[in-house]
């Protein structure tokens, strides 16, 4: 079976991947690309490449991508259209958060926009623009999560939300924009005095998220990201 890569745009989002892949929650024929793509553009570019034709070979390629906002999704996809060699769109979910294409030489790529547009407890916290990280904070926020994590053990749950909480809306008041979950999770890394990168926070926090969640609640704290790639998966896997 030929395999799959799924690309992704930082350090932080690999380390998502690679929590899942450990926790065997992708479907078993991706692998996760190790190229440091730095950006949406380097990200399309790097996918682009790979599902091209070479030497009588192609790619199958997934790209994750963040919404940032909804408005910008069409965008998303025109900009990485422009890069693919005469792409033939591939029956789609209807979701609007996957496409897929077939490609000039038989490579196929899908891009999935990744974030949780329209989570109410997100929302609650200021966040507009949407990411990857939706899923860290969404998790580290369930206490469960939260106390598995040692590291965080001389703050309480209570007291680290409520201050988060707190100081999210002091910065708006104040003109000063907090509307990503990759602030907040600064924020909380700050009260928490986690001092790990980014990476290693989101590592912990699925570890902990394996130890105290069941295979149910894990799954649906990981929804609709864990739905979305196995949907990419199925259109580029030739019929």
């Amino acid at each position: 079976m030929r395999r799959i890569v799924l690309f992704v745009e930082g350090d932080d989002d690999r380390a998502l991947l690679d929590a899942l892949a450990d926790a065997r929650l992708l479907p078993t024929e991706l692998q996760i690309s190790r190229q440091q793509a730095a950006g949406w553009a380097n990200l399309y570019a790097d996918v682009a490449t790979f599902v091209r034709a070479r030497d009588g070979a192609s790619g199958l390629a997934i790209a994750l991508r963040d919404v940032d906002s909804p408005e910008e999704e069409q965008s998303h996809v025109d900009q990485f259209l422009r890069l693919l060699d005469g792409p033939k769109p591939i029956p789609e979910p209807g979701n609007g958060r996957v496409r897929a294409w077939e490609v000039a030489g038989g490579g196929r790529a899908a891009l999935v926009l990744v974030g949780l547009e329209g989570d109410d407890a997100l929302a609650a916290l200021g966040v507009r623009r949407y990411a990857g990280d939706d899923y860290v904070l969404r998790l580290v926020l369930d206490e469960p999560v939260y106390g598995g994590i040692p590291e965080q053990a001389a703050v309480p749950h209570a007291l680290a939300k409520a201050k988060l909480e707190t100081l999210a809306r002091e910065l708006c008041d104040n003109g000063i924009g907090v509307d990503t979950s990759k602030r907040l999770l600064h924020l909380l890394r700050a009260i928490t005095g986690f001092r790990a990168s980014p990476a290693t926070f989101a590592q912990r926090v699925l570890g902990a998220a394996r130890g105290v969640l069941d295979s149910e609640a894990m799954a649906a704290s990981l929804s609709p990201l864990l739905g979305d790639i196995a949907c990419a998966a199925r259109l580029l896997r030739p019929s």
